[in-house]
This record gives structure tokens, C-alpha cells and sequence, in this order.
């Protein structure tokens, strides 16, 4: 009740959750209210590792969205999202 209060009252809030650590009835409660779901991905690609946020769902999205980003942290620079270009 309490999140449906600040969610209504116009304010967004970020709830992170291991899976391997919540009951699977109530991540998959809060997953199916969610607006925005996004997972975490990491994978070893010929040694080094690739980090992906996984769009898992997106609500009233404006227009088309992407379903993986990937992303990465550097030092003295912090998060950053890495853009890719195919043509």
C-alpha cells in the first residue's frame, strides 16, 4: 500500500531485487505492477566480461525502445552506456 501511495502521489521510486534471493510470488507481483522492469546480464564474451540491462518491460514507452544496452563503469569517469551503430 505504501508504494501505491508515493507512486500516486506523481513521484518514481527504484526498488532493485536479487531473484535468486526474494520469494518468486512476490518479485513476480512487483515484476506485473512495475512500469519499467529491467534486468541484469552479465556474460564472459572471448574474455572479457559484457554487461547488458535487458528491457524486460516498458510501459507507455514515447516510441520504439531497444530491448539490451550495454553498459560498463571506468574509473574517474563512472557509468556509461555503451552505443553501438550498425549499418
Amino acid at each position: 500500500q505504501q508504494l501505491r501511495k508515493i507512486a500516486s502521489d506523481g513521484r518514481s521510486f527504484m526498488l532493485c531485487a536479487d531473484p535468486e534471493e526474494m520469494d518468486s510470488t512476490l518479485l513476480h507481483t512487483l515484476r506485473a505492477s512495475a512500469e519499467v522492469v529491467l534486468d541484469l546480464e552479465n556474460a564472459m564474451i572471448g574474455g572479457e566480461l559484457k554487461r547488458n540491462i535487458i528491457i524486460t518491460r516498458f510501459l507507455r514507452a514515447a516510441g520504439p525502445i531497444q530491448t539490451s544496452v550495454g553498459w560498463r563503469v571506468e574509473p574517474g569517469m563512472g557509468f556509461i552506456v555503451d552505443i553501438t551503430a550498425v549499418s
